[in-house]
């Protein structure tokens, strides 16, 4: 009889490809630190007791030049989170294997985003 060898796991560590994934979903999570950032400098100046009692004018209107850039900001994300999906996507031949949810909801997060800027440049 002849003695079966079980199969040789050569995968030690994670590869080039998966290192990739990694590092886009953490460039993802930047840029949508980043887009946070910039509604909180575009949206108009809540005025408050301080301004009021000293006459201080507020801005009341959104800086839609900030809003542009968060428009490409959000496109590149979502780009950058379908091709990180489908790197993933490649790598699902083991059970241990994931897929990392982490770009699923980045690319579903800028969508969302670019459906809502749109709709707010189409009502302003």
């Amino acid at each position: 009889m002849q003695d079966f060898k079980s199969p040789i796991d050569r995968r030690q560590k994670s590869d080039g490809i998966i290192k990739l994934v990694t590092f886009i979903s953490t460039i993802g999570w930047i840029l949508i630190i980043i887009c946070a950032i910039l509604v909180i400098y575009a949206r108009p100046d809540q005025p408050n007791m301080f301004y009021k009692m000293f006459n201080v004018s507020t801005r009341d209107y959104w800086n839609y030049s900030l809003l542009n850039i968060m428009f490409i900001l959000l496109i590149f994300l979502f780009v950058l989170s379908l091709i990180g999906i489908m790197m993933n996507a490649m790598r699902q031949r083991r059970k241990t294997d994931k897929i990392n949810k982490s770009l699923i909801f980045q690319a579903i997060m800028s969508l969302v985003g670019m459906i809502l800027l749109w709709v707010n440049s189409l009502i302003g």
